[in-house]
């Protein structure tokens, strides 16, 4: 099952108890493997569902989410991703989104990103690995 936009955390990202018991539910023999909520690899959001995402320096109350649904027999994955060229600018103080290309998606009034540079590819790449290596000791 792919992560779902819930509206059940909080905005700063806390994990709530309705979060835990959302997963638990949709775990076990129907749903064998499911992907909680996104780890965001910066500070901005990259959709308005704010609360149904989990920021890098929540990760410890995520155990939680992956415990419920491992208890449930299921897998848990935590999705690590960036906005990109996706995100809104509003959601990012009106900064200008950033891509690995200079190329708007493919959608009526998007923006048109910034390229990023090889030293900011490289220090995303240091972002995502940092997440796998906060993700894995909290059970995903």
């Amino acid at each position: 099952m792919a992560p779902m936009t819930t509206c059940t955390g909080y905005f700063d990202g806390t994990v709530t108890s309705e979060l835990v018991e959302y997963y638990r539910a949709r775990a076990g023999s129907i749903v064998p493997l499911l992907s909680s909520a996104a780890l965001l690899m910066t500070t901005v959001w990259p959709s308005r569902a704010r609360s149904a995402s989990i920021m890098m320096k929540k990760l410890p109350a995520s155990p939680k989410i992956a415990e419920a649904i491992k208890a449930q027999g299921s897998k848990a994955i935590l999705q690590i991703y960036h906005g990109g060229r996706m995100v809104d600018p509003q959601l990012i103080g009106g900064r200008q989104p950033v891509a690995p290309s200079a190329i708007a998606a493919p959608r009526e009034g998007a923006a048109m990103p910034r390229a990023l540079s090889g030293e900011e590819v490289e220090g995303m790449i240091a972002k995502f690995g940092d997440g796998v290596r906060r993700a894995n000791p909290r059970r995903f």
